[in-house]
């Protein structure tokens, strides 16, 4: 019989202890590198998504200002209503008055007729006050600049006080920089012309 038990324990296959380890040591080896791989996906995806974030929140204030800008001085019922279109010009606010609704009047209706914003250079913020207070539109700002252009698509030069005057503005240039979390900028622009005029 102990022939026979000797003759099994031959023919089993264990697994020895360097065997073990070995397969140990691979494993981590893998996990380590699964682990890498996690870790630098996860990190372009956290900076593509801050960057797109910001930069995807600027393009949805500059498509608003773009459409308020199109329809300043739109006057629905055709009434030549006094004081329309841009009531203030400047390199860091811009102050649209439109009558929308045709009611002959400028009110805080939806759309909002009467629409002030101003960038605060210092706090790096872009502000929308349609009349209940002003609403943070934008912030990591670095630079905001605003341009007014004529009909021939050229600078109006502004008075010493930073006001341009509105009469001849056909169109307003924006451009934006704003901030990434990781210090880098990206800039947007484009120039929008008012329908009214």
């Amino acid at each position: 019989m102990n022939s026979i038990l000797i003759q099994k324990l031959r023919q089993r296959h264990g697994v020895t202890l360097v065997e073990v380890l070995i397969a140990v040591a691979l494993g981590a080896v893998a996990a380590a590198v699964l682990f890498a791989t996690f870790l630098g996906g996860q990190g372009v995806y956290i900076k593509t998504r801050n960057e797109t974030g910001v930069h995807g929140d600027a393009r949805v204030v500059l498509g608003l200002l773009a459409n308020e800008i199109r329809s300043a001085g739109s006057d629905a019922g055709e009434l030549g209503i006094p004081g329309q279109g841009i009531a203030l010009a400047r390199g860091d606010s811009l102050h649209l008055v439109s009558d929308l609704d045709g009611d002959r009047t400028i009110g805080l209706t939806e759309p909002p007729e009467d629409v002030l914003y101003v960038y605060d250079s210092t706090g790096g913020i872009l502000t929308r006050d349609t009349g209940a207070g002003p609403v943070v539109l934008l912030d990591r700002i670095a630079n905001l600049n605003l341009r007014f252009l004529d009909s021939n698509g050229q600078p109006l030069a502004a008075e010493a006080s930073g006001r341009v005057d509105p009469e001849p503005i056909r169109a307003v240039e924006i451009q934006v920089s704003v901030r990434n979390l990781d210090g880098t900028t990206q800039e947007l622009e484009g120039v929008y012309s008012f329908r009214a005029r």
